[in-house]
């Protein structure tokens, strides 16, 4: 029988191994899919945040010939922050293989070659999830790690700003004038006085399974779209998506890990507006290898070693992602008392 290298050919080298991983089909994520999230790879682990504000003045009258009023230069402020370093490894000894037919099929046997790409599909969605769950952390303002507790950046902390709230009073208001209506002008409001003058499309709202069952149990919720026109989404599995008062309630569904830690806090709802350019930005930096070294990073990187004997074949792979709101104070955190 043939000895065939597989590490010697150029397939299994990290350049193409890296080509390999992000080319791998794509499964949905809800975040991600939204595409709200400018990505761009940077050729360093940390990245320089610039704001520059400016000040709405109200200009004074003053006689012909006077002394005008001085326009203010925009104050400019600047946030050095850190990119996380995520890595991921695995091992799949000879014995994973021996024995051990291609699934799928019954007389072809198991192959390392098949069996690191298989690995590499798994490991590329556990990068992935992990990206949403850090562009979650991005939507509500405080990444975590993934233990659902320790915490990697605070925004509020580091933009100088704080949290919004909103309370939502579901049992105490239920079928009371326009509940839904003006809690979402309400909303709207506060994001409007967040972004100042700068214009957004429409106000989105991830909500948990609880806050998401407490809005469809409004009875003025319920009368809206009880009307004749409105019968389909009656029918209709209406979690991908409902809009009000140019609000859409999307019931999002997130959890991983064994303690099944939750992407968002049962009954509690996010929103955040989408349509503002750079609003939300997920940077990415290079490997820590001497390959990646200085080199614009890329989503994922892949490598693999021999193991000593040729026992197996460990294979190594990273992400080092930043995913941030760059004007936290424009997300709000919706709560049901």
């Amino acid at each position: 029988m043939a000895n065939i290298d597989i590490f010697g050919g150029d397939a299994f080298s990290m350049t193409s191994m890296t080509a390999a991983i992000n080319k791998l089909p794509y499964h949905p994520r809800t975040i991600s899919n939204m595409g709200i999230f400018e990505e761009r790879g940077v050729d360093t682990t940390s990245v320089w945040v610039e704001e520059e504000e400016g000040i709405v003045s109200i200009l004074p009258t003053a006689p012909r010939g006077g002394v005008p009023s001085q326009a203010s230069v925009p104050k400019r402020k600047g946030r050095y922050l850190e990119i996380p370093h995520i890595p991921h490894n695995a091992t799949i000894p000879a014995s994973a293989i021996q024995n051990s037919r291609a699934f799928g099929s019954e007389s072809v046997l198991e192959t390392m070659a098949g069996k690191v790409n298989a690995m590499l599909s798994k490991m590329l969605e556990d990068h992935k999830t992990t990206l949403e769950y850090q562009r979650m952390g991005a939507l509500t303002g405080s990444i975590l790690d993934a233990d659902g507790a320790t915490e990697l950046l605070n925004l509020y902390t580091a933009f100088g700003t704080s949290e919004q709230t909103q309370d939502w009073d579901f049992d105490a208001t239920a079928g009371s004038g326009e509940f839904v209506q003006a809690n979402c002008l309400e909303l709207r409001r506060l994001i409007d006085v967040a972004l100042g003058g700068t214009p957004y499309d429409r106000v989105v709202i991830l909500c948990s399974s609880a806050w998401f069952a407490a809005l469809l149990g409004d009875g003025v919720f319920r009368e809206i779209w009880n009307r004749p026109d409105q019968g389909a989404t009656l029918r209709d599995d209406i979690r991908s998506g409902v809009t009000m008062a140019g609000c859409t309630f999307i019931e999002y569904r997130g959890a991983a890990g064994i303690d099944g830690v939750a992407f968002i806090a049962a009954g509690e709802a996010r929103a955040f507006p989408i349509g503002v350019p750079g609003l939300y930005q997920t940077w990415f930096a290079p490997a820590d290898n001497t390959e990646a070294a200085n080199t614009v990073g890329l989503p994922v990187y892949a490598m693999q070693e021999e193991l000593p004997f040729k026992k197996g074949i460990q294979i190594a792979t990273e992400s080092n992602p930043l995913s941030v709101c760059t004007r936290p104070r424009c997300l709000i955190k919706l709560t049901n008392s």
